[in-house]
């Protein structure tokens, strides 16, 4: 414990920069995925009586995104598309294979969410001769965050985890700094050491909250 304290201090920079690259592609990624995965995964429930072709479609679709690993898609955006003339950086790439992991669990929790309301309330709301707008704005979605929060909180915390896969492409991730970091002290033991101290003082805190937090979703259901 104490070489991996010693190689923190000895180099902090470094790591501090990786600290920062990994959860600026993680804040990103969640942000951005969030925010679309939850718009697609609304449009999926309310269209889910149209034709079976649109419902494949919905289906298919993140299942393929989701088919691939997050490594083969990180190699697979980074070096395939400079063989088309377009220049794209490891952060951007990070942040797309990230995001798009992100918006594909999105889905699939909002839609889960949405679904799972009880369709007494909407059709109660709706008998009483609300709005469209005005059941989704008070009714639709104060009970779906409710259930789709705890969901979310677990995705964030998978999604910090898969940041580390962004070294593959020599990002300068929490583990690219590490791995530098040993080629330049040969101390491996103590460099792992202490990337897994960071990412058990950003994690555990964060996974323990999450978990406890669905706990008392699902009692209070």
């Amino acid at each position: 414990m104490r070489d991996a304290l010693q190689v923190l201090v000895d180099a902090a920079p470094a790591f501090r920069q990786g600290l920062f690259n990994t959860l600026a592609v993680w804040f990103i990624a969640c942000v951005v995925g969030t925010i679309v995965g939850a718009i697609f995964g609304t449009l999926v429930f309310m269209l889910r009586t149209k034709s079976r072709l649109y419902q494949a479609a919905a289906h298919v679709l993140p299942t393929l995104v989701r088919s691939v690993p997050v490594l083969v898609l990180l190699v697979w955006i980074h070096y395939s598309l400079p063989e088309y003339h377009i220049a794209i950086s490891t952060f951007a790439t990070a942040s797309i294979v990230l995001t798009l992991a992100v918006v594909v669990a999105a889905m699939e929790i909002t839609r889960g969410a949405l679904e799972s309301i009880p369709r007494g309330e909407v059709e109660g709301a709706f008998a009483l001769g609300l709005r469209t707008s005005t059941v989704s704005r008070n009714i639709l979605l104060p009970l779906a965050t409710r259930t789709a929060a705890p969901g979310f909180l677990l995705l964030y915390v998978d999604t910090l985890k898969l940041t580390t896969f962004t070294s593959i492409i020599a990002f300068e991730d929490l583990l690219h700094v590490t791995d530098t970091t040993i080629t330049n002290s040969y101390r491996a033991m103590p460099a792992y050491t202490a990337l897994a101290i960071i990412f058990i003082a950003m994690i555990f805190p964060f996974e323990y909250f999450a978990r406890a937090f669905a706990r008392s979703r699902a009692v209070i259901r």
